[in-house]
């Protein structure tokens, strides 16, 4: 959306953007594999914090239209590390969209924030004393308490799984990408998460 902020990760030593990116967590995993990083974010409707402004007031290097906009050019090196931030923000971002849709397919639309609150409540219930909110679910779905505490503790146990699944297929993943100097490295280690997650199920 047009309010939505925009992460920039730029080069503290020299302060040149690196890449930009609207996710949160390919953000951080750029600064994670990349050595003297920070975050900035940008808020495209502020008056002070657009990417124009930006770039005018403290950045040497404009990503955002590939040019230069104040001092010299970028020595090859630090070329070098704009071609590889940018290479793996793009491939973050299709690993996080790869992984939160193989976790989506397991929930559909419904709100998956809820089943946070089915482990809060199973928490606090045994078969035998159901927490409020699930004493509603078995009476709306018509069915004795004992049941409804089995059939929504394997929902949770369920919805669990997937979550430390998904997490952990993108600790492993994002790291061997910030291991990687190439796009088709990066590619190479995408495709064998799409392979592990949707083929071979080795987690």
């Amino acid at each position: 959306m047009k309010n939505d902020p925009e992460y920039l990760i730029w080069h503290q030593g020299h302060k040149y953007v690196l890449a930009r990116t609207h996710s949160t967590a390919v953000a951080q995993a750029l600064i994670e594999g990349i050595l003297n990083t920070e975050i900035a974010v940008s808020f495209p409707d502020w008056g002070l914090g657009t990417p124009e402004d930006l770039s005018a007031e403290y950045l040497i290097f404009d990503v955002f239209k590939q040019k230069i906009v104040a001092g010299n050019e970028p020595d090859p090196s630090i070329q070098r590390m704009i071609r590889l931030a940018h290479a793996r923000a793009e491939y973050l971002l299709k690993l996080e969209l790869m992984i939160n849709r193989y976790r989506m397919r397991f929930f559909g639309s419904f709100d998956t924030e809820f089943y946070a609150w089915i482990g809060t409540a199973l928490a606090r219930s045994s078969p035998d004393n159901l927490d409020p909110m699930l004493a509603e679910y078995a009476t709306i779905q018509e069915i004795d308490h004992a049941s409804a505490y089995y059939d929504l503790k394997m929902r949770w146990d369920s919805y669990a799984m997937v979550k430390m699944k998904a997490f952990s297929y993108f600790e492993k993943f994002k790291q061997l990408i910030n291991n990687c100097n190439s796009s088709d490295e990066m590619s190479s280690v995408v495709q064998k998460c799409r392979y592990d997650l949707y083929i071979a199920a080795s987690i």
